[in-house]
């Protein structure tokens, strides 16, 4: 039955999660404030902040990402965090199902001190495990493809061999999400200095989301001074009596993407990561697994996306054929829309291990 089965995508950049009766998930920010604490032997974990409003709270001494950390799952950050987000489901949790997308370069490990603390802490009858991305391939009924994965962290290469990822080929750069709001930052800050200070950060998001968006004539806009003082736009800071101008930025920040030297990033770029990664697969596999491209994360939701992508595919003969799926008002939910699908056809039936197998396996 699908009533009682969860569905949950850990993202390095927000968590998703609702039931398979939901028509989209719940978000949650895969952030933690972290408060100044009265001792720094001792604690208070009960105090983090994981909702959307960490940016506004007083006494936050600096805000995290979860997922940065290493050793990220051996913490009583990160069970909070899971405490957090599951616990308002924590009554039709017991003995229900749970689908459960984790980043693809997770180990054995971590995945089963996951599964270990959420078996034991919501006695869940069932847990199904795959990497976030394999469930897109699923949602674009897919068998043989390569994702590219924006997410917040890094951008992945992901290729898939009839709905297996081949985990040898997996290519990653580090230039991903936060890196362009590093660089919003970074321009924002030459013309009011004190919006490099933790409460800005919101307000940086904001204008990453909604003010930026990609142009054609990137390079002629730089050049004409009429057409940069077209793009301008004055935006007010909140609980400041003040206000900045945003303007150029608008196109510089997703242009960061495909030309990281803007910012003096030294790596790779979003085309040139899916250009290496075709490099190196075997050229009997080539036209089989690029003859689709699923795009999906968060920071592929800029306008007019696809076609800066097309444009530099266009390029290169193997990939200007190749048939790009990229939905950009959902890119950072189409994993879960894929678990959705997967329990719409019944494949997690059979799938995955309930506690009592996986406990007798560990």
């Amino acid at each position: 039955m699908s009533d009682d089965v969860i569905l949950v995508d850990l993202g390095t950049g927000f968590a998703k999660i609702n039931t398979y009766n939901d028509v989209y998930p719940l978000k949650f920010t895969s952030k933690v404030g972290i408060p100044r604490f009265t001792s720094v032997t001792s604690p208070d974990f009960e105090n983090h902040k994981f909702d959307q409003k960490i940016f506004s709270y007083q006494g936050i001494l600096e805000i995290k990402d979860i997922f940065s950390s290493k050793q990220f799952h051996k913490e009583e950050i990160f069970k909070n965090f899971l405490l957090f987000i599951f616990g308002r489901f924590s009554s039709i949790l017991e003995n229900s199902t749970l689908i459960l997308g984790t980043p693809v370069l997770w180990s054995e490990e971590t995945i089963n001190t996951v599964k270990a603390f959420l078996f034991q802490q919501f006695n869940i009858y069932r847990i199904v495990n795959a990497p976030s991305s394999k469930f897109s391939v699923y949602f674009y009924d897919l068998e043989n493809c390569t994702v590219l994965d924006l997410g917040y962290d890094q951008t992945r290469a992901i290729q898939y061999q009839q709905r297996q990822p081949i985990r040898n080929s997996v290519k990653s750069s580090e230039l991903a999400g936060k890196h362009l709001s590093e660089y919003l930052l970074s321009l924002l800050r030459t013309k009011f200095t004190p919006i490099k200070n933790k409460q800005f950060q919101q307000l940086v998001e904001e204008i990453k989301t909604t003010k930026t968006h990609f142009v054609e004539n990137f390079n002629e806009i730089l050049q004409s001074k009429i057409l940069v003082e077209a793009l301008k736009e004055t935006i007010n800071i909140p609980n400041f009596n003040e206000s900045i101008i945003v303007g150029i930025e608008k196109i510089l920040v997703p242009e960061f993407l495909f030309k990281p030297f803007l910012g003096n990033n030294k790596n790779m770029a979003v085309d040139q990561l899916l250009i290496e990664t075709l490099k190196e697969t075997p050229p009997s596999l080539r036209r089989e697994l690029f003859a689709s491209i699923i795009v999906i994360g968060g920071s592929s939701k800029f306008p007019a996306f696809l076609q800066r992508l097309k444009r530099d595919f266009n390029k290169i003969p193997m990939l200007a054929n190749s048939t790009i799926f990229h939905d950009s008002n959902n890119a950072d939910i189409i994993p879960w829309l894929g678990m959705k699908k997967f329990v719409q056809q019944g494949l997690h039936i059979e799938a995955g291990k309930t506690q009592t197998e996986f406990f007798a396996k560990l």
